[in-house]
Order: structure tokens, then sequence, then C-alpha cells
């Protein structure tokens, strides 16, 4: 039973070490906040109908298509539009966030994941020591 503790402290931190690269980028991006306006290409068809979590809308920058994922409330507050300015750096050609995006958030989240992997597997070792 002490050995699931060290599988899912193992688990999470190995995880965040998986989508440590990604999360820089995006950090890195949200940083330099370097605007450029694309275009719209593909918008979500169901913005108003329902609130589901994970919708793509497809955009379009130096002639080239990429999708982003897209929340409820964004996905309502662009419907309309054609162009929409958002960060971007030529370094990382994949990653578009939008103007509000901080970066912060996935820090937070990132760090907040080692900690629990690191808490399980303390949490293991105590249970190996204070064994009767």
């Amino acid at each position: 039973m002490k050995s699931i503790y060290f599988l899912c402290g193992s688990f999470f931190i190995g995880l965040t070490i998986l989508l440590l690269p990604q999360k820089l980028k995006e950090w890195e991006v949200a940083r330099a906040d370097h605007l450029v306006q694309v275009r719209i290409h593909q918008f979500p068809s169901d913005c108003g109908i329902t609130s589901k979590a994970k919708r793509w809308m497809r955009i379009e920058y130096r002639s080239r298509i990429y999708s982003k994922q897209i929340s409820h409330g964004d996905c309502i507050s662009l419907e309309g539009r054609q162009h929409i300015l958002m960060k971007h750096l030529s370094k990382y050609p994949e990653i578009f966030l939008f103007q509000k995006d901080t970066g912060v958030l996935e820090v937070i989240s990132g760090a907040a994941l080692f900690t629990f992997g690191l808490f399980c597997i303390g949490t293991g070792i105590w249970a190996i020591l204070t064994k009767k």
C-alpha cells in the first residue's frame, strides 16, 4: 500500500517535468507581450449554445492555419470578429496567446502539481518510517 504514494508522487512529478518545456515557452511568449494580428479562419459554431469546457478555433497567421483552444467566455466575446490581436513570438510559431494571458496561472499550477508529488512521496516515506 505504501508504494502507491511513491507511484502517485512519481507520476505527478514526471507529468510536471514533461509539461515544463511547453509551459516555459508559453511563459516567455506571455512575458514578451509582442502582439500580432491574426485572422479568425474558423470559429466554433456552439458558442452560445453550450458552455462545454473545450472548444477550438482556427486562426490564420502568415498564410498558415493554427488551432487554438478557446474558453466559453472568449468564444462569446470574440464571436463575429474577423481579426484579433494575440501574443506571439516567431521563435515559437505554434504558440498564440490571448492578450489577457499572463502565464502566471500555468506556473502556479505546475508548482502545485510538483509540490503535491513531493507531498505524496514524503507521505510514503513517513508511512515506511513509522510502521510498527
